[in-house]
């Protein structure tokens, strides 16, 4: 068995096995907010931050998460959107690390945890306790 993709033919078929794995993952929205910019237009400010906060930036997260509270920068005011993505700044997450192994010309992979952690944010988690707070009293409804 021959460990790593760093031999040229094993490394060609993990390479391409991820891109394609990566494409078909692909989405052009995140939370209703369209990635793509228009052809020869930079992306806004909120595509870009969009864009941040779906690949995993938590201060991005929490920051799309006020504009959406408040509805502020063109964004309308949802509530939900808002907590979703305030429960995603404030969630800790695990790093892993993938590995990936080539045997009788097939390409395995195996995630494990490294033992480090990315911290959720604080006021994520008090933005989401106050949304949850207003929700309770209002009887289970966002405005």
């Amino acid at each position: 068995m021959m460990r790593g993709i760093f031999s040229k033919p094993h490394a060609i078929i993990a390479c391409c096995a991820s891109a394609l794995l990566l494409a078909g993952c692909s989405q052009s929205e995140y939370y209703g907010i369209n990635l793509k910019p228009v052809v020869d237009i930079q992306p806004t400010k909120i595509q870009s931050l969009a864009s941040r906060a779906k690949s995993g930036d938590k201060e991005a997260q929490l920051e799309l998460g006020i504009l959406f509270e408040t509805g502020r920068n063109g964004l309308n005011k949802d509530l939900e959107k808002a907590k979703a993505l305030y429960v995603e700044a404030a969630r800790d997450i695990a790093l892993t690390q993938t590995t990936f192994t080539t045997e009788d010309n097939i390409v395995k992979s195996q995630t494990t945890t490294t033992g480090k952690t990315i911290k959720g944010l604080e006021e994520a988690r008090a933005r989401l306790e106050s949304l949850e707070h207003v929700n309770s009293v209002k009887g289970g409804a966002y405005e």
